[in-house]
Order: C-alpha cells, then sequence, then structure tokens
C-alpha cells in the first residue's frame, strides 16, 4: 500500500500538513492524480532558460532558499584531443545553450603499443588517439584561461580521459592479436583553486595554476602515460644490447689488431715448402671484423633507442591484473584532491582491423561491476546516451550503496550525467543532450568542485523537442512543530533522533509544458513507491523510519516521453537513537 500523500498548507502553524485523499484526487497504489497541467510555454521561447529555474519556496523546516541549479555538461572533448570544436567555439555553444558549467575530459595516455621483447622502442606497433600530451599540456591551460578569462560563462574545468591499464593476449607469430579494454576508461578533474582567487562567475577567474595543474596530470598512474614509469628489472633486459656492443667491439677491434699493435694489418701462416712461418699482410676487414662491427652497429642502436631505460609501470604484455591498476589511480587522485569517475560502465567496444596479414581485435567488455570491486572514486557515468541497467533498483549502484551503508565501503559512490561530447550531430548528439545539474549556494568553481564530491547533483538525458525534465525539489528532514533544524538534499546524510521524517519531491518540465512522468522512489535498494502523474508535480508525505535499519537512503528516478530521465543522487538518514554503523 502506497503512503498517504500530504500536501502543503500556506501557514507554517503547528498543524502544517493535512492529508489529502480528496484535494487533488484519489491516492492509488499506482500513483497520485496530477495537479492542473501547466501552460504551455510561448512559441519560439528559449528551451532553457541561462541559469535554470529553481524553486523559490524555503526548503521544508528552514528558512532558507533551495540551492541554485547549476547545468553542468561533463565529458567533452575539444580540438586539443578528439574534439573538432576549439575550446572558445565550445564554450560559445554553451552559452547558448544555457550551460553554466563545462568539464572538459581530453584524451590523455592514448597510446597502445605492441612489440618484440627488448626491441620494442625499435620494432612496435602503436594505435593511438589524439592527445592532450600531443597538444601541449601548457598551450592547453593556456587557451583556457584565455577562454575563461574572455568570458566568464561556462565555468570551465580542466579534466582528462584516460584508461589506466590494458594488456595484449594472442600471437603474433600466431596473427591474431588482441588488445583488451583499451576503452575501459577514467574520467579525472584536478582541483581548482590553485590558480588564484576564487571569485564569482562575473570576474572570470581561471583557477588552475600551470605548474601544479601540469604536474597533477603527468604524474597520472596510467598505462600509457609517458612519465609513468620506473626503473627496475625491465631496466637490466634494456641493456643487455650493452653486451652485445661489448662483444662486437671486442671482435672487431681485437682482430683488427688494435689489443695488438705489432700485428697490426698481418697474420703468421706456416709455409710447408720452407718449413717455417712467414708474414703474410691480411685485409683488416675480414668476415670475423665484419661481423663484430655488425654487432657494434646493432647493440649501439639498441642502446640508443631503449635509452633511458625505464620501463612503463603496468606492463602491458602481463594477462588481466584485474581492477588493481584502476585502484591505484582512483587512489593517486583522491591523494591529489581530484576527482575520478567511472565513465560509461556498460558501454561495450569491440573492433577488427588487418595489419600486415595479423589479425588485432580491439575488445572492451561492459564493467560495471567495477562500482563493487573498486572504492573511494568519486562516481560513475549513470546517464549517458545508451539505455543502462545499472541503476535499475536493485543492481549494482544499489549494492554499493547498501554496502557503504553497511559499512562496508568508505564512500558513495555518485551519479553523473555523461555526454561523450565531440562535436554536434556525432551520433545524433547534441552538447546539451545529456546534463549533470549541480545544487550550489554561489557560482563559482569552488562551489561546484565541493557539490560534485559532495553528491550535491542529479543527472538527467532530455527528448529532444519532447521534455527537459528538473527535479526541482527532492529534500528529507526531521518534523515536528516549529522544526528549524537542518534539511538534506542529493548527497547529504540527515542525522536524526527520532525515528519520524518529512521527504519534499517536485519535478518540472524546463520549458514550463505539461508532460507525462513516472516517478520511482527507491528506499534501501527496493521499490519504496511508483507514482505515474504529470510534470510540473510537487509531494510531500510523513515516515517512520524501519528500527532495524540505522542508516535509510532514499534516491529518485523519473522517466518522461521518450529517453526523457531524471537520476537522483541518494539522500542518507541516519537514527542517532540506534547504532551507529
Amino acid at each position: 500500500m502506497a503512503p498517504p500523500t500530504y500536501v502543503r498548507t500556506p501557514g507554517r502553524s503547528a498543524c502544517r500538513y493535512f492529508l489529502t485523499a480528496a484535494i487533488v484526487g484519489s491516492v492509488t497504489a499506482t500513483g497520485v492524480a496530477p495537479p492542473p497541467a501547466a501552460a504551455a510555454a510561448p512559441a519560439g521561447a528559449p528551451r532553457r532558460p541561462a541559469t535554470p529555474a529553481t524553486s523559490q519556496n524555503p526548503a521544508p523546516g528552514t528558512r532558507e532558499a533551495a540551492p541554485l541549479q547549476l547545468v553542468a555538461v561533463l565529458h567533452v572533448h575539444t580540438t586539443a584531443s578528439s574534439g573538432a570544436m576549439h575550446p572558445a567555439e565550445i564554450a560559445r555553444a554553451a552559452r547558448e545553450a544555457g550551460i553554466d558549467v563545462l568539464l572538459l575530459t581530453e584524451n590523455f595516455g592514448y597510446q597502445f603499443r605492441y612489440g618484440p621483447a627488448l626491441i620494442r622502442r625499435f620494432v612496435e606497433a602503436t594505435r593511438s588517439t589524439p592527445t592532450l600530451e600531443d597538444f601541449g599540456i601548457d598551450a592547453y591551460l593556456a587557451e583556457l584561461r584565455r577562454v575563461q578569462e574572455t568570458n566568464p560563462s561556462p565555468l570551465l574545468f580542466v579534466g582528462v580521459e584516460t584508461p589506466p591499464y590494458y594488456y595484449w593476449t594472442g600471437s603474433l607469430l600466431g596473427g591474431d592479436l588482441v588488445l583488451h579494454d583499451m576503452q575501459r576508461n577514467l574520467l579525472v578533474f584536478a582541483p581548482p583553486g590553485s590558480g588564484g582567487r576564487e571569485t564569482a562567475v562575473g570576474a572570470g577567474a581561471f583557477p588552475y595554476a600551470l605548474a601544479d595543474t601540469r604536474a597533477f596530470i603527468e604524474g597520472l598512474p596510467a598505462a600509457g602515460n609517458r612519465h609513468y614509469r620506473h626503473y627496475g628489472l625491465g631496466s637490466l633486459l634494456l641493456l643487455l644490447p650493452g653486451l652485445v656492443l661489448a662483444v662486437g667491439s671486442w671482435r672487431a677491434l681485437a682482430r683488427a689488431g688494435v689489443f695488438r699493435p705489432s700485428s697490426y694489418g698481418s697474420v703468421y701462416v706456416l709455409d710447408e715448402k720452407k718449413g717455417r712461418y712467414v708474414c703474410r699482410r691480411r685485409s683488416p676487414l675480414g668476415p670475423r671484423e665484419l661481423f663484430g662491427a655488425i654487432l657494434c652497429a646493432a647493440g649501439a642502436t639498441l642502446l640508443y633507442v631503449n635509452f633511458p631505460f625505464s620501463v612503463a609501470t603496468l606492463d602491458p604484455y602481463v594477462p588481466d591484473r584485474g581492477y588493481a591498476p584502476f585502484g591505484v589511480l582512483i587512489d593517486a587522485v583522491g591523494d591529489n584532491d581530484g576527482l575520478v569517475y567511472w565513465s560509461m560502465p556498460e558501454a561495450k567496444d569491440y573492433r577488427e582491423l588487418r595489419r600486415a596479414g595479423v589479425r588485432v581485435r580491439l575488445s572492451t567488455e561492459p564493467h560495471k561491476d567495477a562500482l563493487l570491486e573498486t572504492d573511494e572514486y568519486s562516481g560513475f557515468g549513470a546517464v549517458y546516451a545508451d539505455n543502462t541497467t545499472i541503476t535499475n533498483i536493485g543492481d549494482t549502484w544499489d549494492r554499493a550503496l547498501l554496502e557503504y551503508t553497511g559499512g562496508d565501503r568508505l564512500k558513495p559512490p555518485w551519479a553523473v550525467g555523461e555526454s561523450a561530447f565531440h562535436f554536434s550531430g556525432q551520433a545524433g548528439k547534441q552538447l546539451d543532450d545529456v546534463l549533470t545539474v549541480v545544487l550550489v549556494p554561489e557560482r563559482t568553481h569552488r562551489a561546484v568542485f565541493e557539490a560534485m564530491e559532495s553528491g550535491h547533483m542529479y543527472a538527467t538525458r532530455i527528448q529532444r523537442d519532447g521534455a527537459d525534465l528538473r527535479l526541482t525539489e527532492f529534500a528529507i528532514s526531521g518534523v515536528g512543530v516549529g522544526y528549524e533544524g537542518p534539511v538534506a538534499r542529493s548527497g547529504d546524510t540527515l542525522e536524526i533522533n527520532e525515528g519520524e521524517i518529512e521527504v519534499t519531491l517536485r519535478v518540472d518540465e524546463a520549458g514550463g509544458r505539461s508532460v507525462p512522468i513516472q516517478i520511482t522512489i527507491v528506499r534501501n535498494g527496493e521499490l519504496y513507491r511508483r507514482i505515474d502523474t504529470v510534470a510540473p508535480f510537487e509531494t510531500a508525505w510523513l515516515e517512520t523510519l524501519e528500527e532495524d535499519a540505522p542508516t535509510t537512503y532514499y534516491r529518485v528516478t523519473v522517466h518522461g516521453p521518450g529517453s526523457a530521465l531524471i537520476i537522483s543522487n541518494p539522500i542518507f538518514v541516519h537514527d542517532s537513537s540506534g547504532p551507529r554503523r
């Protein structure tokens, strides 16, 4: 049976809510009759305002207004890597679309090499895409600074997309090679704030110091990062050509008489007729000397190619290491105060190439189990162009959240919308198709970064010419006459000492249209309530927490027309009267 629905009255007296099964229609197990439809947006009106509208009513139980909702596009490429739009061009397109934040992610470490041992740097096949290393990190940061200081909106964030680990299987001699996990990527964002004072958007500051940001990026422990190398046993193998050089030098020089000057250029042989040894002249470049010279040239060449004799820290010729290399990068980013997200964990990539008679298969399998096999990452791509199952009720995300509430996970994984944008029209994409809406107290780089770190955001996908949904309010607070305690929103944990809470929910369409929606409320990984209604829609209800669950979480999914979708981040409620997890 569905819980009762409460509707807020204009006053804030002791009796602030009254039960209404008749005011807006009947309440059933499947939904609530919708409120009157809002008027449609005027013809020609912009689909999304430059600064998205938010609820101006006080949050439940407090006089503070709801936070700002900034529209962000996450996972964007420019001409600095595999994108087709210059940073200034894409920033202009974002402003025209009403986008407040661009989280750029240029390719980094996208070089996949294969070659025989000892001569891999001399004879190797490389598959790569345009990367930030090719463009130049310093030049890229300087360009972003120029764009940001010229146009303070949208806020620009520096990030990279990188595959921490890949590996090869198969045989070159057998004519069949497989490159694994070249698209098992992480999105990494450098922390802002080191480039100067934090300012409001109007000042147009770019808070990234060139040296610090370059060091952050170059220090990422990824297999394709040319800076992520070390000296070890592999270095000794790279020095083996030095032995070849030494042997070749001895054969060439000693036989030429360099070490026996008195006999240089001559040799004594037995003359049977004369019965004694006689001196005969010989060429200093005989077969043995020539072979020694070839060894010298080969050894010297390989030493030059292998210099400085460092080896990749993650050897791509070692079989599958599981998620350990990904955990190393996640830890490194966390140690340097950055953010790191699993990119499109359900995407599959498979291609076949033919090179010199060798079949090369590029294979990346879906990897939503990464959410469970790793910890302390910031979040994952929950909404993107493809349909996914990772956020289904009781699926991988809920399992990870339950691990967190049960004390078996250090951080909850936050959901973000992931665009993977390279240029307009690519696979039918537009810049604003998939969004991450960030809840912030002010419009600054630091506020956005902290909100993403704390889960104060939700992911949304629009239906072109159909619906652009907004989760205007999703909040939980305590209850009681004159309650003035904290209000929790996405990413927050509400501490209460009584088992009763109030949940408030509002869904709007950004263009003011009336559209059908289905709201699904999940509690602790299970279906709690499903409402079929029409946006704009607002509801609130009181609830008593379960006694055997000291920490409870709630999250919301909203389906609209076509592919329109909202995925909220969870709100956690901890009953302080019970045992802490």
